[in-house]
């Protein structure tokens, strides 16, 4: 986990290869984003520092001293950062975006990033649309053109996985006004575990 004040510190704890260890010990960031295994994290004056696994985006982030980026994107194993003149940065796996991105240095304009599980969708004003990462999550086959209104994407339930669910209800001895227990089972291509997600009022 990553978790930020009104400061903007940061501190972590969790699995030191994926992320608890090396976070940033400064303050004045305003905003994290995390993949599968690695964290990323803007601070006020437009710069990123990232940290945790190699591969899922800890490492190929812009240098420290390269600021005005002003959002900050993830996709399961890669970042994609925008800048305030509309050019990208993506980095981390390859096979999730982190290779792809609009060229920096000749591709401007762009004024928002989306992101499905593995995949990228940067638009421009005009609407028109460009997209990279995982073929199957969304990185080709978008519309040619101009004059697409905002994009939505989806996500699956758990970042790793597609998956389905049961949920059960335990209504034992529960009085009118009382409350229950939501436990959901979801099975999935990465084995998502049990959780109980709420609680319910009857």
């Amino acid at each position: 986990f990553a978790a930020m004040k009104a400061n903007g510190s940061i501190t972590t704890w969790g699995n030191s290869a994926n992320g608890a260890a090396n976070g940033p010990a400064s303050t004045g960031y305003k905003a994290i984003a995390a993949t599968n295994q690695a964290f990323a994290a803007l601070s006020a004056t437009g710069s990123i520092v990232a940290w945790g696994n190699a591969g899922f985006g800890a490492t190929g982030a812009p240098a420290s001293s390269v600021t005005g980026f002003t959002s900050l994107f993830s996709s399961v194993g890669a970042f994609a950062a925008l800048k305030a003149d509309g050019s990208i940065k993506a980095w981390g796996s390859s096979t999730y975006g982190g290779t792809g991105a609009p060229s920096a240095t000749s591709s401007t304009g762009y004024t928002k990033i989306f992101s499905t599980n593995g995949a990228f969708a940067a638009q421009k004003v005009d609407g028109s649309i460009t997209v990279w990462g995982d073929s199957t999550s969304g990185g080709k086959n978008a519309p040619a053109g101009t004059g697409w209104q905002p994009i939505q994407s989806v996500m699956d339930i758990d970042t790793r996985a597609t998956a389905t669910g049961v949920v059960s209800i335990n209504t034992s001895a529960v009085a009118l006004g009382g409350s229950v227990t939501l436990t959901a089972t979801f099975s999935g291509s990465k084995g998502v575990p049990t959780g109980k997600i709420g609680r319910a009022h009857v």
